[in-house]
């Protein structure tokens, strides 16, 4: 049984599942809060999957673990690169997510090689960075 002091945990308590009542309460009080949030895209855009992580290495850098933010520049760097053989060969810089993606390509691959700054990029990421400024210089689409 309960110990008559208050504060106090009795040794038998400790081991004891939490009150299965209140466990249940708290689950129903979030699944009813859960009800008005707006629900979440199917797909997240570039704007989500590119940007965040941007600012996630940002703080990482402040934070002065630039291995951990050189990690998340990759990470972009990785979900992006398709996004460059796609615009290529078109004549018109891309606009909407495209764009938002190809800014975000170019601000990692630019950022990862302030952080690894001796060791440089390689040439496939330094050309991979000239082809992203050519299609973003490209004339924007009317419409």
């Amino acid at each position: 049984m309960p110990s008559a002091k208050a504060g106090r945990i009795a040794p038998e308590q400790s081991t004891r599942l939490p009150n299965r009542r209140a466990t249940m309460s708290g689950a129903f009080l979030l699944a009813s809060l859960a009800k008005h949030l707006p629900p979440l895209p199917h797909e997240p855009s570039a704007f989500q999957t590119g940007s965040a992580p941007i600012a996630n290495a940002d703080c990482q850098e402040r934070l002065n673990h630039p291995e951990r933010a050189a990690q998340l520049y990759t990470g972009v760097i990785k979900d992006f690169c398709f996004l460059v053989e796609e615009w290529s060969d078109e004549s018109e810089s891309p606009d909407g997510e495209s764009q938002i993606a190809l800014e975000c390509l170019a601000t990692a691959i630019e950022r990862k090689q302030a952080i690894d700054q001796g060791e440089g990029l390689g040439e496939d990421l330094s050309q991979t960075l000239q082809t992203v400024r050519d299609i973003l210089a490209r004339p924007v689409p009317e419409g």
